[in-house]
């Protein structure tokens, strides 16, 4: 299996509508998603910066900055600003899909 920062590093949204046992699965933007109100995304780059973009509280997108980094070979750690560091379990990585479950 290739190494997961390779799948990693991109641009994914979340696909709320896959979500299911603790699991969240995001896709690439690409992917056909069904009509939704608003959707999260977050890109990972190379360099170890995260954009991420959500809805806001009036339903327009809000950007985010921040950093990532891979520990221990699947754990996705994420920090931003103005929010509690998030660790979360690489459950699955490939080129369409990834899956994550958060850690406390």
């Amino acid at each position: 299996m290739p190494d997961k920062t390779a799948y990693l590093t991109k641009q994914w949204v979340h696909s709320h509508e896959e979500d299911s046992n603790g699991v969240t699965v995001y896709r690439p933007p690409s992917f056909a998603f069904p009509l939704s109100r608003g959707r999260s995304s977050m890109q990972l780059k190379k360099d170890g910066t995260l954009l991420a973009t959500g809805p806001g509280a009036t339903d327009r997108p809000e950007d985010s900055a921040g950093t990532w980094k891979l520990e221990a070979g699947s754990m996705l750690s994420l920090s931003r600003k103005k929010q509690a560091k998030a660790k979360y379990e690489v459950v699955s990585a490939s080129a369409d899909k990834l899956e994550l479950r958060e850690k406390s």
